[in-house]
């Protein structure tokens, strides 16, 4: 979902499995969305304008907005952050959770700067924890001061292993702010636009 519009959101066509039965709804129009595909050769992420807003309440998963040069970190609260994803809950491949999971933690603010965020969890459990397999690419959010929203400002590209103690190696977080020195997932992610209906 886009931050303060819960009318418009972004999908990967490409996880249906009938992507021809979204060719007859006037609302999906391929997204400016490059990334990392300026090419648009590999281009299935769509925006989708709904009919009605979406209401959220607490028996759904709350959307995530994407960072964008009106948020600035001073906006974000990285003592409220939390790591979202279905990945494997032990060190076994295969165990995946049923279910959404989400474990609270804080960022270093100076590990910003770094392109690695350095995440800690709060529940005392050692923060080289966390992501397991299954989990590349899963959001870490943090609650936005102003609006309360949720702004996703990381992804995990690299699980800690062992991913129950994190013994080996600890988890790779890439920021996505534009304060990181790193931020050419926040220049990618400006091309984001609303492309009227």
């Amino acid at each position: 979902m886009f931050c303060s519009d819960s009318t418009k959101c972004v999908a990967a066509i490409e996880v249906y499995q009938k992507p021809s039965d979204l060719t007859t709804l006037p609302t999906v129009v391929a997204s400016s969305a490059l990334l990392l595909d300026p090419t648009k050769a590999n281009n299935k992420i769509y925006t989708i304008t709904l009919s009605k807003a979406v209401i959220f309440n607490d028996g759904c998963v709350q959307p995530a907005c994407v960072p964008n040069a009106n948020l600035p970190m001073a906006d974000i609260d990285l003592n409220d952050c939390r790591l979202v994803g279905y990945g494997d809950i032990n060190d076994t491949i295969g165990t995946t959770s049923s279910v959404l999971l989400e474990v609270k933690g804080v960022v270093n603010p100076s590990s910003v700067a770094s392109g690695n965020l350095i995440y800690s969890r709060v529940d005392g459990i050692s923060s080289r924890t966390g992501p397991c397999f299954s989990d590349q690419g899963a959001p870490l959010i943090c609650n936005h001061l102003v609006t309360g929203e949720w702004v996703t400002i990381g992804l995990v590209t690299t699980i800690g292993f062992k991913c129950s103690i994190g013994s080996f190696t600890s988890p790779v977080i890439v920021s996505l702010l534009k304060e990181s020195t790193n931020n050419q997932l926040y220049n990618g992610l400006q091309k984001f636009k609303y492309i009227p209906v």
